[in-house]
């Protein structure tokens, strides 16, 4: 998942810590806090969607 410059696997955005986030950029903690229930909530749909699909 990409987010700004940021590009991680998800595992790895789930496993941050504050203070990871925190040194992405001055304002990333907030954003994360603000919206990562969203954004992983999305990739799981994402990843979901092509169960079964052929």
């Amino acid at each position: 998942m990409k987010i700004g410059c940021q590009e991680h696997k998800v595992q790895d955005w789930k496993s941050f810590t504050d203070q990871e986030i925190s040194r992405m950029d001055s304002d990333a903690l907030t954003f994360w806090n603000q919206h990562k229930v969203m954004l992983l909530a999305a990739c799981e749909a994402h990843v979901h969607s092509d169960d079964g699909a052929e």
